[in-house]
């Protein structure tokens, strides 16, 4: 990386005394076609140096000038060496005295402790001493041994890859050091600089997009910020990839050693680590991440750009997401309040959102902390929704090595993973060999000479590589295939883990992924040792072959072909040359230098990829003015074959675990709250609105309509009838005075209209979001009484008007197969049977009867309608006779409206799982009943026996527990509204008995057995009745909170659509919810054995295995409750309407643009039919993806691993519980390029 985009790093700059006499003379120019170390190489040694300085806590002063003139030097006087040398090894010796700064490079001197690294193959030019003086600390002493180490095999890099450039047509800046203050000098320094300022302005004119480099240490500073302002990079990927280098210019000078030695005395100031402590609920990590990253010192190449892991990109977008989302609900939470004119709160006194700092370039904003949470339609499948607990290992973070600047982390990136192929020509999805994965460790030549493979997969210098590609060009592809099957060591085969329970064993040499990034490269992750038959080979010889290395976001592809061209002078000579891809223009063939023919080929491989340098020739022809990776082609030619070397960007898909994830228990609030939200705030908020402006004010509209026609008719009727009555006088004032009645009626109709919808937008606005359907009720009832009034009126004053009010009612009005049962916002609809669970979950009854396990207390009702007088009759009760069971509550003439409700649970025999006697129960009543006043008061207390009597079929063995059972009776007066108020002969009232039992906890009774997890909700309306069983309600009460679907199950669940699924063999019916998110399975009986059954045993060692998965990868599709469900007709003896076994699922592809979708059950020879692969939404099977995508969809080795660990721990969770039958769903979205991976049942 060049010192432009990093301005930490400063090169430093020391004018020393000069004798004059010394520097009379101009030094003379070095020749141009010396190879020098440049400017990048430079700056970039430096950087890595301060970088492992600061990691080892050795001071930067003096020790980085130190090395860097130990650096120079061994470039210096490698680069200068003409003659071979016998001894060409290094040295190293300390001594406590004299300064460090006298410490030196000694050519051709051996003395200490000789500097051995078995790993590497290095072939150094010269042999001598590094002589470090002022070693005083022993702590010091041993780290520095070690980090010398690493600065040899680091000039070694550095050094060859100099003749890689200069053989790769790059050329090379090299700025000199400032002239020494002299006045005897003045005159040809001057001249100097301006014969190199002038040659450097023509080669600005040749590269517009170079910026001119000024010497001296001011200037350097000044380039580097010229606004004064600090700027953040841009991001280094692949597209679009902003290059952060000049292009590089003609040599201009040499350096003298002791020029370089003057010039780099002073060390640079140490890298910045601010990002190194970046906490786990920082809203911003991600993307703080991602700059530490950017400034990661892991290559010993400058300017290699290696892009984001595909992983951080996609958690900084959902980091993005989530502050925006923020912003917006924060900003519009009070969007849906339903304003009543009475009541609205002056503007002044409102709530103000809370606001979020702006974004800008140079900082982001943080999240204001408020109490209005984001929705859990967005928070649920968030993979970053609790930061600071949501395991890592599940984002897959732990599997990207984030130590971007140590020097253990300099050392553990010094290899790479390639995915390597071999097809013949024009078959890419029949390889001969592979897709093979094989961790490649550089400048480790230890592979025997002698080898038939077809790629060593242990390093080989660039030059052998080409050399045994051309010799085994001619032989069969087959011939090589044994010496690659033995060829292990290092080799990862690419194999699908079965789906077993056997985990992999786990290597603990770490290989580098072929993610995206290099910082993946050596993560921590396992990697199964396995092996499979892709070694399949081909009669045809391997020149007809294509051989392909892809890693990160690329592939490099090897295309050979026969060249004889080449005059018998080059023969057993590498040749190499450029070319354009676009309009074949080349440069002059070259000789491969010795020092480039020695380069590691692995390392030449990450060059290609990611160095933005070796990118960057000088232009040949108008397509290569502008650095393109994918323009260039790389040429080598040995003996009558010619290579070439392609790149090409490639598309890797992301293996994404199910969205909706565990996350530990230390997130989720103890307890339960019964007025906290039971859905979703801003949907509860919009059903209220709805209720608002689709419900009352329409309305209203609709009557005001309606007013106004009757108005009109009154009107033009009276002047019809004074049309005929002008002779009598008498009759004319009659008519006049009944025109005016009628008229006066209308307006006070009119106003009293007014004052009612006043009236029902503040009972509205004053109704519990939890309990919309208490208003709904009321409404229908009030609305209907109106209409009612209206049409009474209508045809007593206006007879001969035979229209009614035109009102597009709301469902729940219109349609009789649609209730609203109280204490619940969700409407219970007949033909889905869905929000009957929905209803359950979100009922006053139910949250009442989980409350009790929470809290072990009991629980009063709460109020019901808000515009009800109550007046609460005795506790105690009457005597009630006995009912039997079978008698089902008969609705009198009387009651407008009833609901009859009762949840309980049971006693289950630890032995037999049999239910015995009750252990808790609630029961409701509630009528709404006309009658006359006088009727009421002398039959009131009878009505009130009545209901409880009709509450008994449901209460009559607690009627036998006198002590242990309380009732409450509560009655309320229905206020009528004004435009009816005349009709004071009658009133309405709402009644209401509820009855409610629970053991008594505190009192041990041994012989009482377990309480059962399931409740039993039933509720009746309209001769309709219900009955739902949650089963283990409190433990899938639990998951649903740790996967932060609580609230959103219900709202999902109020609306479901039948749904036809593909794939399997399954008898069983399926729903979906209409929004998508959820899937409701049917359970069917299979094989004799009942899947209800199966699956009550099951499910506690489910739980069990979902709390081990907050803190694991898990790819199970979560199963979010498991009911019965029933429906029938209380006065039909029949079989019941419906009466299902559900089990609610997520949905593994929710709000993915899926195009394939495969069903694994790891049976290879498994395959649709042709004619089905051409239908759509058909799914594919384990043998259609062998033979036809397997090579085709190359995917991120970091969310692979993440993968196979996931797939481990599920299946081999199964299998203990002795499940066989389940299969691997895939789903390719091409969008997102991610598939989608989950087990199913």
């Amino acid at each position: 990386m060049t010192t432009e985009t990093d301005p930490t790093v400063v090169i430093p700059v020391f004018h020393e005394k000069t004798d004059t006499k010394r520097l009379s003379k101009p030094l003379p120019q070095k020749p141009l076609s010396l190879i020098t170390i440049d400017d990048s190489s430079r700056n970039h040694f430096l950087r890595l140096v301060n970088a492992w300085l600061v990691d080892l806590n050795i001071p930067v002063k003096p020790w980085s000038a130190v090395l860097f003139n130990i650096f120079i030097t061994m470039c210096e006087k490698a680069m200068n060496n003409s003659i071979e040398q016998k001894n060409k090894t290094i040295w190293i010796q300390t001594l406590t005295n004299n300064s460090p700064t006298e410490s030196k490079f000694l050519h051709n001197v051996f003395h200490g402790k000789q500097l051995t690294n078995e790993e590497f193959s290095i072939d150094f030019p010269i042999g001598g001493t590094i002589r470090i003086y002022g070693l005083n600390d022993e702590a010091i002493s041993g780290k520095l041994m070690d980090l010398v180490q690493a600065i040899v095999y680091l000039t070694y890099s550095l050094y060859l890859e100099s003749y890689v450039m200069r053989d790769s047509q790059v050329q090379l800046i090299i700025s000199p050091p400032p002239p020494p203050p002299t006045t005897t000098t003045t005159t040809t320094n001057s001249f100097q600089k301006e014969k190199a300022t002038t040659k450097l302005n023509l080669n600005f004119d040749q590269h517009p997009s170079i910026t001119k480099r000024s010497s001296g240490l001011f200037n350097w500073l000044k380039k580097l910020n010229p606004n004064n302002t600090i700027t953040r990079p841009p991001s280094p990927s692949i597209e679009g990839e902003t290059k952060k280098r000049s292009n590089p210019l003609t040599i201009k000078r040499g350096l003298s050693l002791n020029n370089i030695s003057k010039w780099y005395q002073q060390p640079p100031p140490p890298p910045q680590n601010d990002l190194d402590c970046i906490q786990p609920n920082d809203p911003h990590r991600f993307f703080k991440l991602k700059q530490k990253i950017q400034n990661a010192v892991i290559s010993t190449s400058p300017e290699c750009h290696f892009p984001y892991p595909a992983l951080l990109n996609r958690l900084e977008v959902e980091e993005d997401d989530l502050i925006l989302e923020q912003k917006k609900i924060n900003s519009m939470h009070n969007e849906y309040d339903c304003p009543t004119p009475s009541t609205s709160r002056p503007a002044q006194q409102r709530r103000r959102s809370s606001l979020i700092s702006s974004f800008s370039s140079l900082k982001r904003a943080s999240i204001t902390t408020t109490d209005i949470q984001l929705p859990q339609s967005i928070t649920a499948y968030s993979s970053i929704r609790v930061p600071s607990l949501l395991a890592d290992s599940k984002k897959g973070l732990e599997h990207l090595n984030l130590d971007t600047t140590s020097l253990s982390s300099f050392k553990h990136h010094q290899s790479i993973t390639l995915g390597f192929t071999v097809y013949p020509i024009g078959c890419p999805d029949r390889p001969c060999l592979g897709p093979i994965m094989s961790k490649i460790d550089y400048f480790r030549y230890h592979a025997p000479q002698n080898t038939t493979t077809i790629f060593p997969n242990i390093d080989q210098t660039l030059g052998h590589m080409i050399r045994h590609w051309s010799q085994s060009s001619q032989s069969p592809c087959q011939a090589h295939m044994d010496g690659q099957v033995q060829f292990i060591p290092g080799l990862l085969v690419e194999t699908p883990l079965p789906l077993s329970n056997s985990r992999p064993e786990l290597v603990t040499e770490t290989p580098k992924s072929s993610d995206s990034s290099l910082l993946t490269l050596t993560s921590s992750f396992y990697v199964p040792k396995r092996q499979c038959g892709k070694f399949h080979g081909c009669n045809q010889p391997l020149l007809d072959h294509i051989y392909s290395f892809s890693h990160g976001i690329g592939r490099v592809t090897v295309y050979s072909s026969m060249d004889q061209t080449c005059s018998p002078a080059d023969k057993d000579k590498v040749k190499t040359w450029l070319s354009c891809s676009t309009c074949d223009k080349v440069t002059t063939a070259v000789v491969l230098n010795e020092r480039t023919d020695q380069f590691s080929f692995a390392k030449y491989l990450e060059l290609i990829f990611y160095s933005s340098k070796l990118s960057s020739p000088r232009p040949f022809c108008q397509h290569t003015k502008n650095s393109n990776k994918d323009i260039i082609i790389r040429c080598f030619h040995y003996n009558g074959i010619t290579f070439k070397l392609v790149y090409e960007d490639a598309k890797y898909y992301e293996l994404r675990v199910p969205r909706i994830q565990m996350a530990p228990t230390e997130t989720i609030v103890p307890g339960t709250q019964f007025e906290a939200p039971r859905m979703s705030i801003a949907t509860l908020k919009g059903w209220k609105h709805k209720s608002t402006t689709q419900d009352v004010d329409l309305f209203f509209e609709s009557v005001r309509a309606h007013l106004d026609l009757l108005n009109h008719y009154t009107k033009a009727e009276a002047r019809r009838k004074l049309r005929g009555l002008q002779q009598d006088a008498a009759a004319t004032k009659k008519c006049q005075a009944e025109s005016k009645s009628l008229d006066g009626e209308i307006k006070t109709l009119s106003k009293r209209l007014d004052t009612d919808h006043q009236f029902l937008l503040q009972t509205l606005a004053d109704t519990n979001i939890n309990e919309l359907n208490d208003f709904r009720r009321h409404f229908a009832i009030q609305s209907e009484s109106i209409i009612q009034y209206l049409t009474e009126w209508q045809s007593t004053k206006c007879g001969e008007v035979s229209d009614t009010i035109e009102w597009d009612s709301p469902d729940y009005i219109r349609m009789k197969s649609i209730h609203c049962f109280p204490g619940s916002s969700v409407l219970v609809r007949e033909d889905e049977p869905t929000s009957i669970i929905a209803y359950t979950l979100s009922s006053n009854d139910y949250m009442q009867a989980i409350l009790h396990d929470d809290m072990g207390t009991e629980f009063s009702d709460s109020g019901s309608i808000p515009s009800l007088s109550s007046t609460e009759g005795s506790t105690t009760e009457p005597v009630v006779q006995p009912v039997d069971k079978k008698q089902l509550p008969q609705q009198s003439p009387d009651i407008i409206d009833g609901y009859y409700s009762s949840i309980e649970r049971k006693y289950v025999s630890p032995s037999t799982g049999a239910s015995t006697e009750t252990a808790s129960f609630r029961t409701m009543v509630i009528e709404v009943v006309k009658s006359s006043v006088v009727e009421a008061q002398i039959h009131n207390v009878k009505r009130l026996e009545d209901l409880k009597v009709r509450l008994s079929p449901w209460t009559k063995k607690q009627q036998e527990e006198g002590d242990l059972k309380r009732q409450k009776l509560t009655e309320r007066t229905l206020k009528p509204l004004v435009a009816i108020q005349e009709l004071e002969h009658q009133e309405t009232k709402e009644v209401k008995v509820a009855s409610f039992f629970y053991e008594n906890n505190t009192v041990k009774d041994p012989t009482k057995n377990n309480i059962s997890p399931h409740i039993k909700h039933k509720f009746v309306h309209e001769g309709i009745e219900f009955t739902c069983i949650v089963y283990y309600a409190k433990e899938f009460e639990t998951l649903r909170k740790q996967c932060d679907i609580n609230q959103l199950i219900v709202q999902s669940l109020s609306r479901c659509q039948s749904w036809t699924a593909s794939g399997g063999k399954s008898k069983s019916h399926f729903y979906k919810t209409q929004d998508d998110r959820l899937v409701i399975k049917e359970m069917m009986n299979a094989w004799n054995v009942a899947e209800k059954d199966a699956f009550l045993k099951f499910a506690p060692k489910y739980f069990e295995h979902m709390k081990r998965s907050s803190t694991e990868p898990s790819v199970l599709a979560k199963i979010f409750g498991f009911f019965t469900i029933r429906m029938k007709n209380t006065l039909d003896k029949k079989a019941p309407l419906l009466n299902l076994d559900v089990m609610v699922m997520e949905h593994l592809f929710y709000n993915q643009n899926i195009i394939k979708r495969f069903d694994f059950k790891g049976i290879q020879d498994r395959q649709v039919e042709e004619f089905r692969k051409q239908q759509k939404d058909t799914t594919l099977w384990d043998g259609d993806w062998i033979n036809e995508y397997r090579t085709r969809l190359s995917v991120h080795e970091q969310s692979k691993a993440v993968l196979e660990f996931a797939i481990s721990n599920d299946t081999e969770f199964l299998s203990k519980c002795n499940i066989m039958d389940y299969s691997l769903l895939v789903g390719i979205d091409q969008d997102k390029y991610e598939m989608t991976v989950g087990i199913v049942g």
